[in-house]
């Protein structure tokens, strides 16, 4: 890891004399914020030598109490492990007089066991596994939250949507609604200022498809290692910003049973290192390498005991038109038409969780064609290059690409 250099604090303090406080931030793998507050005078000795943590702290559950069973509590001792200040990171907060911030991780330097979980480690090793290809993720993430009433929780312990800050009831869905927003403007004034200040790429905001929900965009980087620095310091600004106006900012998956969840949308693509898009392709279904990264049903037909199967040309899966094969078909027959492809990334428990989802849909009539006595070797055979095609995220878990072509026509 490369730790953030002496001169950065230098330039800090000369720059913000009146700032004697430092919060220095790691991500645990459930994206809770952990770290220390230390004063001004201790900063030079964090960024020369780092600062220990105990190992237990990534390793924590949502609650922020030590999970034995990780073997990082008990079993160790609770060893302390240096974390270093992550360059580029060093920030004031302005929301708090006097007081700056400072994201941290763990170096491979840092003494184990620390390395295994620090989640911005393992990012950083799927990055330099794709540079030493000559590739360069390229990630935009967009967060969405809930705005809830911040009095109603402390007094009464209820979760409900806060009040428009115009005074009117938030109580309807009213997805894209341009009058929620505007109703929120002092709200996002702060949000857009001090994420100015921090250097935060914020962009577009929506009214998202529940009461009190709404979803900023940060700006694709072509590096994956800042864009999620930055979508960490930023939800911690809009829960800042939120709770300076009264509210509560949450990001929970599902905090409400009957109303839509927030999700953390992570676009991405990979570039060669000319900035060529290496997904891209006129046909719908992209480049081979996007074959390669979302499939697997050709090679694993043709690779087994089942191969004799799916010798026929009718079983092989049909390459769809491109784009504009469709557009020449419709223009006839309408006034206007929209045509946009776009990739879901579907959080998914395991790699087993991928082969279930394709089962019923594409995976089916690949199965069919294998029959009862190739089936379960089919799937198995089938699961490993799944396995091999998409790696299991910091957290556990996979993201599942899922890509979808729209078309809308008008008369």
């Amino acid at each position: 890891m490369m730790h953030a250099p002496l001169e950065e604090l230098d330039g800090f303090l000369a720059a913000h004399p009146e700032t004697e406080w430092f919060t220095l931030i790691v991500s645990d793998i459930n994206g809770v914020a952990r770290g220390k507050v230390v004063r001004r005078h201790e900063m030079e000795a964090v960024y020369r030598y780092g600062r220990p943590l105990p190992s237990s702290i990534l390793s924590l559950d949502i609650k922020g109490e030590d999970v034995p069973e990780t073997g990082l509590v008990w079993d160790i001792g609770d060893m302390d492990c240096r974390a270093f200040p992550v360059a580029g990171s060093l920030k004031p907060c302005p929301w708090l007089e006097g007081t700056a911030q400072v994201l941290i991780s763990f170096g491979t330097d840092c003494g184990l066991p620390m390395e295994p979980p620090d989640p911005r480690l393992k990012l950083q090793q799927v990055t330099d596994r794709f540079k030493a290809n000559g590739m360069v993720p390229v990630v935009a993430i967009e967060l969405e939250f809930y705005l809830l009433d911040k009095s109603a929780f402390a007094e009464r312990g209820e979760l409900v949507p806060a009040r428009l800050q115009n005074g009117m009831p938030n109580e309807q869905t009213q997805v894209y609604g341009v009058a929620e927003l505007e109703a929120m403007r002092p709200f996002f004034d702060d949000i857009y200022h001090f994420a100015d200040m921090q250097d935060l790429p914020a962009e577009t905001a929506i009214s998202e498809y529940a009461p009190g929900q709404f979803e900023i965009t940060l700006r694709h980087r072509a590096n994956a290692l800042q864009a999620a620095d930055e979508a960490i310091a930023f939800k911690r600004l809009i829960k800042a910003v939120a709770d300076r106006h009264g509210m509560l900012a949450s990001f929970m998956a599902k905090p409400f049973s009957g109303l839509a969840g927030c999700g953390m949308h992570i676009h991405a693509s990979i570039e060669d290192d000319g900035g060529r898009n290496l997904f891209a392709a006129d046909a719908p279904e992209g480049s081979p390498l996007l074959g390669q990264a979302i499939a697997g049903m050709r090679d694993t037909a043709a690779d087994g005991p089942w191969a004799f199967r799916f010798a026929e040309p009718a079983v092989r899966r049909t390459v769809l038109p491109a784009p504009s094969v469709y557009y020449d078909r419709l223009k006839p027959h309408a006034a206007r038409i929209d045509i946009w492809h776009t990739i879901y990334n579907h959080p998914m428990a395991d790699h087993g969780a991928i082969v279930e989802w394709v089962k019923g849909s594409g995976l089916r009539p690949w199965l069919d064609r294998a029959g009862p006595d190739h089936r379960d070797g089919f799937l198995a055979a089938y699961r490993r290059r799944i396995e091999e095609a998409y790696p299991v995220l910091a957290g556990g878990g996979v993201l599942f690409r899922f890509p979808r072509l729209f078309i809308v026509a008008a008369r």
